[in-house]
Protein backbone atom coordinates (compact mmCIF):
# COMPACT_ATOMS: atom_id res chain seq x y z
CA UNK A 1 0.00 0.00 0.00
CA UNK A 2 1.05 3.76 -0.78
CA UNK A 3 0.69 6.98 1.26
CA UNK A 4 1.46 9.97 -0.58
CA UNK A 5 0.09 12.43 1.93
CA UNK A 6 -2.01 14.82 -0.52
CA UNK A 7 -4.49 12.44 -1.86
CA UNK A 8 -7.97 10.81 -0.51
CA UNK A 9 -8.51 8.03 1.61
CA UNK A 10 -10.08 6.09 -0.67
CA UNK A 11 -9.75 2.65 -2.43
CA UNK A 12 -6.98 0.05 -1.96
CA UNK A 13 -4.06 2.52 -1.54
CA UNK A 14 -2.52 1.14 -4.64
CA UNK A 15 1.03 2.90 -6.33
CA UNK A 16 -0.95 4.65 -8.82
CA UNK A 17 -3.85 5.84 -6.49
CA UNK A 18 -1.88 6.40 -3.01
CA UNK A 19 -3.87 7.05 -0.06
CA UNK A 20 -3.60 10.41 1.77
CA UNK A 21 -2.92 9.01 5.66
CA UNK A 22 -1.16 6.17 7.18
CA UNK A 23 -4.07 5.10 9.29
CA UNK A 24 -6.41 4.79 6.54
CA UNK A 25 -3.71 2.54 4.96
CA UNK A 26 -3.36 0.66 7.96
CA UNK A 27 -6.72 0.00 8.27
CA UNK A 28 -6.86 -2.03 4.88
CA UNK A 29 -3.70 -4.50 5.84
CA UNK A 30 -3.78 -8.02 5.76
CA UNK A 31 -1.58 -10.93 6.57
CA UNK A 32 -0.85 -10.90 3.13
CA UNK A 33 -0.38 -7.56 2.46
CA UNK A 34 1.07 -6.17 4.69
CA UNK A 35 3.99 -3.54 3.67
CA UNK A 36 3.03 0.17 3.72
CA UNK A 37 5.60 2.81 1.63
CA UNK A 38 4.91 6.61 2.33
CA UNK A 39 6.12 8.52 -0.39
CA UNK A 40 5.05 11.78 1.47
CA UNK A 41 7.88 14.36 3.10
CA UNK A 42 5.92 15.24 5.89
CA UNK A 43 3.08 13.86 7.27
CA UNK A 44 0.94 15.48 10.73
CA UNK A 45 -1.44 12.87 12.15
CA UNK A 46 -4.55 14.68 13.77
CA UNK A 47 -3.82 11.83 16.94
CA UNK A 48 -1.55 9.58 17.73
CA UNK A 49 -1.15 6.48 14.98
CA UNK A 50 -2.56 3.31 16.70
CA UNK A 51 -0.96 0.51 15.35
CA UNK A 52 -3.27 -2.66 15.90
CA UNK A 53 -1.74 -4.96 13.50
CA UNK A 54 1.93 -6.37 11.91
CA UNK A 55 3.10 -4.18 9.46
CA UNK A 56 6.56 -3.41 8.02
CA UNK A 57 6.93 0.89 7.17
CA UNK A 58 8.84 2.40 4.65
CA UNK A 59 9.17 5.76 5.20
CA UNK A 60 11.39 6.84 2.26
CA UNK A 61 13.06 9.77 4.57
CA UNK A 62 9.62 10.81 5.44
CA UNK A 63 8.96 13.19 8.41
CA UNK A 64 6.00 12.17 10.79
CA UNK A 65 5.48 14.47 13.81
CA UNK A 66 2.78 15.47 15.91
CA UNK A 67 2.53 17.47 19.39
CA UNK A 68 2.11 14.71 20.81
CA UNK A 69 2.48 10.73 21.20
CA UNK A 70 3.47 9.85 17.46
CA UNK A 71 2.76 5.81 17.27
CA UNK A 72 1.42 3.45 19.58
CA UNK A 73 2.22 0.12 19.32
CA UNK A 74 -0.58 -2.24 20.41
CA UNK A 75 0.13 -6.13 22.21
CA UNK A 76 0.89 -8.55 20.67
CA UNK A 77 2.11 -6.78 17.31
CA UNK A 78 5.51 -6.51 15.53
CA UNK A 79 6.20 -3.14 14.02
CA UNK A 80 9.15 -2.39 11.46
CA UNK A 81 10.10 1.27 10.50
CA UNK A 82 12.50 2.24 7.99
CA UNK A 83 14.11 5.21 6.58
CA UNK A 84 11.74 7.48 8.83
CA UNK A 85 12.11 10.59 10.73
CA UNK A 86 9.86 10.39 14.03
CA UNK A 87 9.45 13.63 15.93
CA UNK A 88 7.17 14.61 18.61
CA UNK A 89 6.96 18.25 18.89
CA UNK A 90 5.37 18.86 22.72
CA UNK A 91 4.69 17.28 25.71
CA UNK A 92 6.69 16.59 28.23
CA UNK A 93 8.31 14.54 28.11
CA UNK A 94 8.36 14.23 25.01
CA UNK A 95 7.05 10.79 23.84
CA UNK A 96 7.55 9.91 20.25
CA UNK A 97 6.16 5.97 20.40
CA UNK A 98 5.12 3.40 22.82
CA UNK A 99 5.25 0.05 22.77
CA UNK A 100 2.38 -2.04 24.85
CA UNK A 101 3.42 -5.26 26.46
CA UNK A 102 3.93 -8.49 24.21
CA UNK A 103 4.12 -5.27 21.30
CA UNK A 104 7.54 -5.31 19.45
CA UNK A 105 8.49 -2.18 17.61
CA UNK A 106 11.95 -2.17 14.95
CA UNK A 107 13.77 0.66 13.81
CA UNK A 108 16.07 0.75 10.87
CA UNK A 109 17.90 3.76 9.54
CA UNK A 110 14.99 5.61 11.41
CA UNK A 111 15.89 9.58 13.14
CA UNK A 112 13.98 9.35 16.29
CA UNK A 113 13.00 12.89 18.31
CA UNK A 114 11.68 11.92 21.64
CA UNK A 115 11.39 8.93 23.55
CA UNK A 116 10.38 5.66 22.60
CA UNK A 117 8.84 3.88 25.81
CA UNK A 118 7.61 0.35 26.65
CA UNK A 119 6.32 -1.55 29.27
CA UNK A 120 6.97 -5.56 28.80
CA UNK A 121 7.61 -4.65 25.01
CA UNK A 122 10.34 -5.07 22.95
CA UNK A 123 12.47 -2.04 21.12
CA UNK A 124 15.46 -3.02 18.90
CA UNK A 125 17.33 -0.10 16.69
CA UNK A 126 19.37 -0.44 13.97
CA UNK A 127 21.93 2.54 12.76
CA UNK A 128 19.30 5.04 14.03
CA UNK A 129 19.73 8.32 15.18
CA UNK A 130 17.88 9.12 18.52
CA UNK A 131 17.94 13.02 19.55
CA UNK A 132 16.97 15.28 22.18
CA UNK A 133 15.79 18.86 21.21
CA UNK A 134 16.41 19.93 24.66
CA UNK A 135 20.09 21.42 25.93
CA UNK A 136 20.12 19.04 28.70
CA UNK A 137 20.33 14.81 28.14
CA UNK A 138 16.94 12.97 28.62
CA UNK A 139 15.45 8.91 27.82
CA UNK A 140 15.49 8.42 24.28
CA UNK A 141 14.83 5.09 24.79
CA UNK A 142 12.83 3.69 28.10
CA UNK A 143 12.47 0.09 28.92
CA UNK A 144 10.60 -1.69 31.71
CA UNK A 145 10.74 -5.43 32.34
CA UNK A 146 11.27 -5.40 28.52
CA UNK A 147 13.42 -5.90 25.56
CA UNK A 148 16.08 -3.48 24.87
CA UNK A 149 18.30 -4.48 21.54
CA UNK A 150 20.37 -1.17 19.66
CA UNK A 151 23.11 -1.84 16.92
CA UNK A 152 25.13 0.75 15.51
CA UNK A 153 23.11 3.42 16.30
CA UNK A 154 23.62 7.04 17.57
CA UNK A 155 22.46 9.44 20.42
CA UNK A 156 23.11 12.56 21.10
CA UNK A 157 21.83 14.21 24.61
CA UNK A 158 19.45 11.41 25.14
CA UNK A 159 20.03 7.83 26.93
CA UNK A 160 18.67 4.05 27.24
CA UNK A 161 17.02 3.47 30.62
CA UNK A 162 15.75 0.58 31.74
CA UNK A 163 14.72 -1.60 34.33
CA UNK A 164 14.39 -5.50 34.62
CA UNK A 165 15.12 -5.61 31.04
CA UNK A 166 17.57 -7.56 28.63
CA UNK A 167 19.19 -4.58 27.31
CA UNK A 168 21.84 -5.02 24.76
CA UNK A 169 23.60 -1.85 23.46
CA UNK A 170 26.48 -2.72 20.73
CA UNK A 171 28.58 -0.36 17.83
CA UNK A 172 26.90 2.70 19.24
CA UNK A 173 27.98 6.23 20.18
CA UNK A 174 26.66 8.55 22.78
CA UNK A 175 27.39 12.13 22.08
CA UNK A 176 26.33 13.48 25.68
CA UNK A 177 26.43 17.01 27.27
CA UNK A 178 25.83 16.04 30.96
CA UNK A 179 24.82 13.32 32.52
CA UNK A 180 23.75 10.14 31.26
CA UNK A 181 24.15 6.89 28.54
CA UNK A 182 22.90 4.07 29.98
CA UNK A 183 21.12 3.30 33.04
CA UNK A 184 20.36 -0.34 33.98
CA UNK A 185 18.76 -1.81 36.93
CA UNK A 186 18.07 -5.47 37.02
CA UNK A 187 18.00 -7.86 33.67
CA UNK A 188 21.02 -8.97 31.74
CA UNK A 189 22.76 -6.57 29.87
CA UNK A 190 25.49 -6.91 27.36
CA UNK A 191 27.16 -3.54 26.74
CA UNK A 192 30.07 -3.79 24.06
CA UNK A 193 32.09 -1.86 21.34
CA UNK A 194 30.28 1.35 22.34
CA UNK A 195 32.11 5.00 22.06
CA UNK A 196 30.33 7.00 25.28
CA UNK A 197 31.73 10.98 25.05
CA UNK A 198 30.94 13.46 27.46
CA UNK A 199 31.71 17.12 27.29
CA UNK A 200 30.55 18.35 31.10
CA UNK A 201 33.83 17.10 33.18
CA UNK A 202 31.26 17.31 35.91
CA UNK A 203 29.09 14.41 34.00
CA UNK A 204 28.11 11.25 35.19
CA UNK A 205 28.00 8.49 32.55
CA UNK A 206 27.10 5.41 32.98
CA UNK A 207 25.07 2.95 35.47
CA UNK A 208 24.86 -0.91 35.63
CA UNK A 209 23.25 -2.42 38.80
CA UNK A 210 21.68 -5.84 40.13
CA UNK A 211 22.06 -7.54 36.55
CA UNK A 212 21.85 -10.84 36.49
CA UNK A 213 25.41 -13.10 35.99
CA UNK A 214 26.68 -13.06 32.44
CA UNK A 215 26.23 -9.27 32.21
CA UNK A 216 28.95 -7.84 30.59
CA UNK A 217 30.45 -4.19 30.42
CA UNK A 218 33.46 -4.44 28.00
CA UNK A 219 35.38 -3.54 24.90
CA UNK A 220 34.01 0.27 25.29
CA UNK A 221 36.17 3.48 25.27
CA UNK A 222 34.54 6.34 27.91
CA UNK A 223 35.76 10.33 27.23
CA UNK A 224 34.99 13.42 28.88
CA UNK A 225 35.79 16.44 26.58
CA UNK A 226 35.50 19.58 28.71
CA UNK A 227 39.61 19.48 29.41
CA UNK A 228 39.40 19.97 32.68
CA UNK A 229 39.95 17.78 35.43
CA UNK A 230 36.99 17.28 37.99
CA UNK A 231 35.30 13.98 39.71
CA UNK A 232 32.67 13.20 36.79
CA UNK A 233 32.13 9.18 37.28
CA UNK A 234 32.02 6.99 33.52
CA UNK A 235 30.59 3.84 35.32
CA UNK A 236 29.04 2.89 38.72
CA UNK A 237 28.09 -0.64 38.94
CA UNK A 238 28.22 -2.95 41.74
CA UNK A 239 30.23 -5.81 40.75
CA UNK A 240 27.46 -8.11 39.26
CA UNK A 241 28.58 -7.36 35.99
CA UNK A 242 31.76 -8.80 34.46
CA UNK A 243 33.75 -4.88 33.35
CA UNK A 244 36.75 -5.66 31.30
CA UNK A 245 38.97 -4.14 28.37
CA UNK A 246 37.31 -0.59 28.74
CA UNK A 247 39.50 2.69 28.08
CA UNK A 248 38.37 5.71 30.86
CA UNK A 249 39.99 8.53 29.61
CA UNK A 250 37.65 10.55 31.45
CA UNK A 251 40.22 12.96 33.13
CA UNK A 252 38.36 12.03 36.54
CA UNK A 253 39.54 11.25 39.85
CA UNK A 254 37.23 8.73 40.33
CA UNK A 255 36.19 7.61 36.93
CA UNK A 256 34.37 4.45 38.74
CA UNK A 257 31.99 4.19 41.68
CA UNK A 258 33.78 6.29 44.24
CA UNK A 259 33.39 3.31 46.86
CA UNK A 260 35.16 0.90 44.82
CA UNK A 261 32.18 -1.48 44.67
CA UNK A 262 33.27 -1.65 40.67
CA UNK A 263 35.39 -4.27 40.11
CA UNK A 264 37.37 -3.55 36.30
CA UNK A 265 40.13 -5.66 34.90
CA UNK A 266 42.14 -5.72 31.52
CA UNK A 267 41.30 -1.93 31.40
CA UNK A 268 43.06 1.20 30.54
CA UNK A 269 42.89 4.32 32.51
CA UNK A 270 44.46 8.08 32.47
CA UNK A 271 46.85 9.32 35.26
CA UNK A 272 44.00 11.84 36.58
CA UNK A 273 42.49 8.45 38.37
CA UNK A 274 43.37 7.87 41.77
CA UNK A 275 45.59 4.60 42.38
CA UNK A 276 42.54 2.99 44.23
CA UNK A 277 40.16 3.40 41.34
CA UNK A 278 42.82 1.46 38.86
CA UNK A 279 43.41 -1.76 40.90
CA UNK A 280 42.18 -4.95 39.05
CA UNK A 281 44.17 -7.76 36.97
CA UNK A 282 45.53 -6.32 34.03
CA UNK A 283 44.83 -2.90 34.27
CA UNK A 284 46.70 0.25 33.48
CA UNK A 285 47.52 3.68 33.83
CA UNK A 286 48.52 6.08 31.36
CA UNK A 287 48.87 9.53 29.68
CA UNK A 288 45.60 9.95 27.93
CA UNK A 289 47.63 11.98 25.18
CA UNK A 290 48.79 8.54 24.16
CA UNK A 291 45.45 6.63 23.96
CA UNK A 292 44.48 7.87 20.57
CA UNK A 293 44.91 9.37 17.12
CA UNK A 294 43.52 12.69 17.88
CA UNK A 295 41.68 13.84 20.80
CA UNK A 296 41.14 17.54 20.18
CA UNK A 297 39.34 16.30 17.08
CA UNK A 298 37.18 13.79 18.81
CA UNK A 299 39.21 10.85 16.30
CA UNK A 300 39.38 8.16 19.16
CA UNK A 301 41.31 5.52 17.23
CA UNK A 302 43.81 4.38 18.58
CA UNK A 303 47.07 5.99 18.41
CA UNK A 304 50.33 4.87 17.31
CA UNK A 305 52.23 3.79 20.72
CA UNK A 306 48.50 3.46 22.67
CA UNK A 307 49.21 1.57 25.62
CA UNK A 308 45.56 -0.18 24.31
CA UNK A 309 47.02 -2.03 21.54
CA UNK A 310 46.92 -5.55 22.13
CA UNK A 311 46.23 -5.69 26.33
CA UNK A 312 42.49 -6.72 26.32
CA UNK A 313 42.06 -9.57 28.51
CA UNK A 314 42.58 -12.58 26.28
CA UNK A 315 39.60 -14.87 25.55
CA UNK A 316 36.62 -12.97 25.45
CA UNK A 317 35.42 -14.32 22.12
CA UNK A 318 34.20 -10.95 20.82
CA UNK A 319 34.70 -11.03 16.85
CA UNK A 320 35.47 -7.23 15.95
CA UNK A 321 35.08 -3.61 16.86
CA UNK A 322 32.74 -0.59 16.81
CA UNK A 323 32.90 -0.48 12.95
CA UNK A 324 33.15 -4.40 12.01
CA UNK A 325 37.50 -4.75 12.06
CA UNK A 326 38.17 -8.00 13.34
CA UNK A 327 40.03 -8.80 16.80
CA UNK A 328 42.85 -10.94 17.16
CA UNK A 329 43.83 -13.24 19.47
CA UNK A 330 45.53 -10.19 21.43
CA UNK A 331 42.89 -7.62 20.92
CA UNK A 332 42.92 -3.76 22.02
CA UNK A 333 41.43 -2.18 24.56
CA UNK A 334 37.94 -0.03 23.95
CA UNK A 335 35.98 0.51 21.48
CA UNK A 336 38.45 0.46 18.31
CA UNK A 337 40.66 -2.48 17.33
CA UNK A 338 43.91 -0.56 15.53
CA UNK A 339 44.18 -2.17 12.14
Amino acid sequence: MFVSGNSSDVGSCSKTAPCGTLPYALSNVTPSRNVIAITAGQLVPASTVAIDRPVYIDANGTIIHRNGVVFSVAPATAVTVSNLTLTADGGNPLVAATVSATGSLRLYRANVTGQITTNSGAIAATKSTFLSPMTFNVDGIACTSGTVAVFESVFQRVWVAGANCQVTIEKSRFDMLNDGSVNVTGGFTRIENNLIIHANELADSMYVAGVTPGSTVRFNTFVNTSGLASDGVALQCDGTAIVTSNIFAYNSMHPLTPTNTCPTRYSLFDSTALSEQTLGTGNQTADAMLFFVDRARKDFHLGPNSPARGKAEPGLGVADDIEGHLRPVAADIGAYQAP
